[in-house]
C-alpha cells in the first residue's frame, strides 16, 4: 500500500509516537514526512515540539528556521518558532510571532492563539487571555476549543452567565464538540 502524499499518515503515526512516549521515533517519523512533504508545516511544528522535549535546542532551532525560510506564509512554521521562544522564556517574542501568523498567513490556525494564551498565563495577565479567547472565538468560530476556553476562562472570573451564553453559541456552531457538552452539562 502506498503512503498518501500530503504527509497526514506521517503526521498522525507521529503523534501517536508521542503520546507512547517514543520520542525518537516520533522525530523519526516527522522527519521522514518532512522529506515526503515538505510544504507540510505541521510536520516542523511538531517535530520541533519533539526535538525540545528532547532538549535538543540547537536541532529545533534549526528545524524552526528551516519551516521559516521555507514556508514563510505557513501559520505552523510561525507556530514552531513561537514554540521555541515560549519555552526558552522570551514571551514576548513568542507572543509576537504568533500575531505575526495572525496577520502574515491566508490561513489562521487555532495553535497560534493557544500559544500567545500560553504566553499571557506564564505572566498571570488573566484579563488579557480572556480578551484573547474573544479574539480567537471571533477569528475560527467553527473551532470547538476557542469556545471552550473561552468559556473556561469566563468560569474562572465566575462570570457563569456570560460562560453558559458562550457554551450554547459553541454548541450552535459545533454541536457535538465533548468538552463544550461537559461544560454545558455543569452549566446548566
Amino acid at each position: 500500500m502506498a503512503v498518501p502524499p500530503d504527509g497526514q499518515l506521517h503526521l498522525a503515526l507521529g503523534q501517536l509516537y508521542e503520546r507512547q512516549g517514543q520520542l525518537d521515533k516520533a522525530e523519526e517519523t516527522y522527519k521522514q514526512g518532512i522529506v515526503a512533504t515538505p510544504n507540510r508545516g505541521r510536520l516542523y511544528y511538531h517535530l520541533v515540539c519533539v526535538l525540545l522535549d528532547r532538549s535538543d535546542l540547537d536541532a529545533a532551532r534549526r528545524t524552526a528556521d528551516s519551516a521559516m525560510t521555507r514556508l514563510r506564509r505557513n501559520p505552523w512554521s510561525y507556530c514552531a518558532l513561537a514554540e521555541l521562544h515560549l519555552r526558552a522564556g522570551s514571551l514576548l517574542e513568542a507572543r509576537t510571532l504568533c500575531r505575526q501568523g495572525i496577520r502574515d498567513c491566508d490561513v489562521i490556525v487555532a495553535r497560534l492563539y493557544e500559544l500567545i494564551i500560553k504566553t499571557m498565563d506564564q505572566e498571570a495577565d488573566t484579563a488579557g487571555a480572556l480578551e484573547v479567547c474573544r479574539e480567537w472565538v471571533s477569528a475560527i468560530p467553527l473551532d470547538g476549543n476557542s469556545y471552550t476556553a473561552l468559556a473556561a476562562r469566563l468560569l474562572e472570573r465566575g462570570d457563569i452567565n456570560e460562560a453558559r451564553e458562550v457554551v450554547q453559541k459553541g454548541l450552535s456552531q459545533v454541536p457535538e464538540w465533548p468538552p463544550l457538552l461537559e461544560l454545558a452539562k455543569r452549566l446548566m
